[in-house]
């Protein structure tokens, strides 16, 4: 509980409130430069397909339909990729070099493997274009997810190569998805694929110019493993008086029990889950609990390294409640006494385990009431413990959604 904070002078006029500070997405003091820094006339080679059906099947066990299925859906969205990255390097003041070539879609001549080109093969393909670096675009990875809504996806590849110093090279990844909802009266959904593949390849060709102009990728466009840490939860939340004074301590054993799966992140098609009993077993090997991840409010990295290497993961998110307690509140609009208000302060951060490096963090804040107001007065609508675990339940949701965001707009860079 923040200093001064008494829940006397919290007016609630709903059972639950919920805030948050600013998440803040850690950066490299060096940036490195542009991919296309130095790159004036840039030959764009073909655009290309070659789906990698096992992929999805792993990472979207309950797709619909395949990569195979999808395949003519896949072919416009390419053009449409192609399209929009086109007119993005075109405006950015790019002189885009034409080559003899197929059609988009076509899978371009004799490389040894599309999936990795060499970089000879590359510069060959660019051939007697006067070129400052050559781009080899690959629609490597595509699938379908559908739940209580329909996710269509697709990632797009980049290969740049220097036409001046072939070994100047870039490998860079862009991820695009559309959802759509279910129709309301009939089977299926709002959208058609053809809908969703458009908006996914926009997607996709945006964020693949923003790492061409900017460098990095997003943290989430290729596959990795993420491992989350049980959440360190105190035993017991502060009862506050009126002033605001700790005066009893209230268990909260249920709060204790769903420490494993408060955090349940959505992390993309491309990324994985550790299983919580593959992270608390290794936890277990290590001798590690949820409190030695934290030191004085601050994440401990290398606990959080130490523990990525050990299981196999790529990222290791954490989390701790900083503030747990109970207390009156007053209805801000007829200024009596609206039950207690529980609040929840948790603490969040994601760690590189490559890095050792924390990439994002937040705090969250969320209350909620253990009565609400109806036309017949205020009535109970929760018992304390229940306040305080819903409060909870909220802040971590928020959580959730600030971690979306970020693996949306930011960039790691490598």
């Amino acid at each position: 509980m923040g200093p001064g904070c008494q829940y006397t002078w919290l007016a609630l006029a709903v059972s639950m409130v919920v805030g948050s500070s600013p998440c803040v997405a850690q950066q490299s003091a060096s940036r490195p430069a542009s991919p296309l820094a130095y790159v004036r006339r840039l030959v764009v080679l073909p655009f290309a397909a070659a789906v990698d059906t096992a992929g999805n099947q792993r990472v979207a066990k309950n797709m619909r339909r395949t990569a195979d299925d999808l395949a003519p859906v896949l072919r416009t969205g390419l053009q449409i990729a192609e399209e929009e990255l086109s007119k993005r390097l075109e405006a950015s003041g790019v002189v885009l070099l034409g080559i003899d070539r197929p059609r988009t879609g076509v899978e371009p001549r004799p490389f040894s493997g599309i999936h990795e080109p060499r970089v000879e093969e590359l510069v060959e393909a660019a051939g007697t274009a006067d070129g400052d670096a050559a781009l080899f675009v690959l629609l490597d990875k595509a699938g379908v997810r559908t739940g209580l809504y329909r996710e269509l996806w697709i990632r797009l590849r980049a290969d740049l190569v220097s036409l001046r110093e072939p070994t100047h090279t870039y490998r860079l990844y862009a991820l695009g998805a559309a959802r759509t909802a279910p129709k309301v009266f009939a089977p299926g959904f709002m959208r058609t694929d053809d809908n969703l593949v458009r908006d996914a390849a926009l997607s996709a060709a945006r964020n693949l110019y923003d790492a061409l102009d900017r460098g990095g990728r997003a943290p989430f466009a290729v596959d990795a493993r993420i491992a989350v840490i049980p959440a360190a939860v105190p035993a017991a939340a502060d009862v506050r008086s009126a002033t605001g004074e700790v005066v009893n301590r209230l268990p909260i054993p249920q709060l204790e029990r769903q420490a494993d799966v408060l955090f349940q992140p959505e992390v993309g098609p491309l990324a994985e889950v550790v299983p919580v009993a593959s992270v608390i077993a290794g936890m277990r090997e290590l001798g590690l609990a949820p409190t030695d991840f934290w030191l004085d409010g601050a994440p401990v990295a290398t606990a959080a390294a130490r523990l990525g290497r050990h299981i196999g993961a790529d990222w290791v998110l954490l989390s701790r409640m900083e503030a747990v307690a109970i207390g009156p509140a007053l209805d801000e609009l007829t200024g009596e006494e609206a039950g207690e208000a529980g609040e929840v302060i948790a603490r969040f951060a994601l760690l590189q385990v490559a890095t050792g490096r924390v990439a994002w963090q937040c705090t969250k804040q969320a209350i909620a009431n253990t009565t609400m107001q109806t036309p017949y007065g205020r009535r109970p609508i929760r018992t304390k413990q229940q306040t305080v675990t819903d409060a909870a339940i909220t802040a971590y949701a928020l959580a959730r959604h600030a971690l979306e965001e970020w693996a949306r707009s930011s960039r790691i860079l490598e």
